[in-house]
């Protein structure tokens, strides 16, 4: 270890500081104000403190993880480890197989109230649809349109469609509910299974890949989210497989891309964009900073810039200004970009009188009393609903300008906004959810049931979800359950590793601090969103202990401006696509 530690530069020291410092007050400020239901359990000194003393500890596991990976890739011997001689199909049924008891617990498919609005949209009964589609406020959101866009339209259709048609043939929701889940989870397992193909074609050490399947077959959000009918889980498929090319563009420097793989790659990233809004962000901020670092590198380059290109003309351009108007869909609201707003402005009317201009100028975009009166902080949706769809941007600009004005008065009220929310995401307050039920659902004045769990499962659907909320409430044992793992643990210490050996993976953090991003801002807490991370562990752990193998044969692109370690790099004879 003495070595390990005079190894290090002071930029390296620097960069393990900062992450620290991040992980620590991430801690810190998550557990107060979580724990204080939005009003902190801390006095800001003793917050500050506590950040800054726990700068070491977390400094120390990070250190020791490392070194400890270090050693896990230089020193295991590759036949204590088990193989198989056809991985691919035998990882397919072995994963299946292990799903199978949360899948007959869900049958026929776990689903959202969000799902079943979708899938409502598609009737004719539903009209006039809602901007909006929640009781308080729908009446006063209706319009004309076919679809509204709060949810992705293709995702929409797919589960409209489906809902319709199994309606039609068989009088309920039940059997296109379970096609729709039975496909989403035979897709995961085959894409998990190419994965663990690639990352043997990759030359990552055996025992990264027995840890992985190990994690795939046992973990239990990983079934019950694989089969979710809901657009996080189908826009999970797409940003794997994307995120696995993107792996493989940044080992080889690009020289894995053919003109069908950057066709591939623009696809998968348009798709992401198609079945989660949040798609186009990490898409093209990705395709920014990745022609930025590897300008030098032109194949890759022009890859990134195809696929931001091709995103952005059809989700800014395309759909609003053509595809929606001739279909007759309607946009989403503004609310969802504005819901962080509206919960601070809310938490700021909690705890001051607000002047009567004050008190119009917010109440032109969304209601002040019903905020003030239903702002919760651990809910943006009873704040964010009562946007007033008709405001105009005008109405908007003096909101914002007093939006400013009131951050600027009490700061700590905003940070309280966010930080009681983001807390538990960011702090090790939570444990991943898993869904363990559908939206009982019933049509018509006749309450017509469509949807719905059969009661024979219930003791085993219950079973499940109990013994996994006791496991996953376990203190120690449940670091693989906590949220933070995923969301900040996992990738800070492969960040410092990446950042030590200049592996030049790094734009592969570039999408994972955009769904961080949005996790700190989401509306509610709920592992659909932390879902992307959730899959993109192995993919770091995987790429970053590859790159630390004395396999290596030629040097890839750094992501920082520093020349690549000796022997710290994949070999590229790996250039495949993502199922090997």
């Amino acid at each position: 270890m003495g070595s390990f530690l005079a190894s290090l530069t002071r930029t390296q020291w620097l960069q393990l500081a900062a992450i620290s410092a991040v992980l620590s007050f991430c801690c810190v400020f998550g557990v107060s104000y979580t724990t204080g239901e939005g009003f902190a359990t801390l006095s800001f000194p003793l917050e500050l403190l506590l950040s800054v003393l726990g700068i070491v500890p977390f400094a120390l596991v990070i250190l020791v993880l490392n070194r400890a990976l270090d050693v896990l890739c230089q020193r295991v011997p590759r036949r204590r480890w088990p193989t198989f001689k056809h991985p691919t199909p035998l990882a397919f049924a072995l994963i299946l197989l292990c799903w199978l008891p949360w899948l007959i617990a869900n049958f026929p498919g776990s689903s959202y109230w969000d799902t079943y609005w979708q899938m409502w949209q598609v009737y004719p009964e539903a009209h006039p649809v809602a901007l909006i589609q929640w009781a308080p406020v729908r009446q006063s959101t209706l319009t004309d349109a076919w679809l509204v866009d709060h949810h992705p339209v293709l995702t929409t259709l797919l589960f409209g469609g489906a809902a319709w048609l199994s309606d039609q043939l068989t009088g309920t929701w039940m059997a296109g509910i379970f096609l729709l889940s039975t496909l989403q989870t035979l897709a995961y397992a085959a894409l998990f299974a190419g994965m663990l193909r690639l990352f043997r074609r990759w030359g990552a050490p055996r025992w990264v890949r027995t840890v992985t399947l190990a994690f795939l077959c046992l973990m239990p959000a990983i079934p019950t989210w694989a089969s979710c009918v809901v657009k996080d889980s189908v826009f999970g498929l797409f940003f794997l497989a994307w995120l696995l090319m993107l792996a493989n563009c940044a080992r080889t420097r690009g020289r894995c891309l053919t003109t069908r793989r950057i066709i591939l790659f623009a696809v998968l990233a348009l798709m992401m964009c198609l079945t989660k809004k949040t798609g186009i962000f990490i898409v093209v901020v990705t395709a920014v900073v990745g022609c930025v670092l590897f300008w030098r590198q032109r194949p890759l380059a022009k890859a990134f810039a195809l696929q931001g290109a091709a995103c952005l003309t059809v989700m800014a351009l395309l759909l609003p200004l053509v595809i929606f108007p001739l279909t007759n869909i309607s946009p989403g609201g503004k609310q969802e970009i504005l819901g962080p707003l509206f919960q601070q402005t809310a938490r700021y009317a909690q705890t001051h009188e607000l002047t009567p201009e004050e008190a119009q100028t917010i109440d032109a975009v969304v209601d002040v009393e019903r905020v003030r009166e239903h702002y919760q902080f651990d809910f943006q949706d009873g704040v964010k609903y009562y946007y007033r769809v008709d405001s105009t941007p005008a109405d908007l600009g003096e909101y914002l300008k007093l939006y400013a004005a009131q951050g600027l008065q009490d700061p700590e009220a905003y940070l309280a906004a966010i930080a009681s929310q983001a807390g538990m995401y960011v702090a090790p307050t939570t444990f991943l959810n898993i869904r363990m039920v559908t939206v009982d659902t019933k049509l018509g004045e006749e309450d017509r049931p469509v949807l719905w769990n059969p009661p024979e499962l219930d003791w085993l659907r219950k079973g499940l979800d109990e013994l996994y909320a006791a496991v996953a409430s376990i203190p120690v044992l449940n670091l693989p359950f906590l949220t933070v793992t995923y969301v900040l643990w996992i990738p800070a210490i492969l960040l410092f590793m990446n950042l030590r050996k200049r592996q030049g993976l790094g734009v592969l953090f570039v999408p994972l601090a955009v769904v961080i991003g949005f996790c700190v801002i989401a509306p509610v807490f709920d592992a659909r969103y932390v879902w992307p991370l959730v899959l993109a562990a192995p993919v770091l752990l995987a790429a970053s202990t590859c790159s630390c193998t004395s396999a290596a044969v030629s040097s890839m692109a750094s992501l920082w401006p520093l020349k690549a370690a000796k022997g710290a790099n994949c070999a590229a004879r790996s250039s495949m696509d993502i199922g090997g």
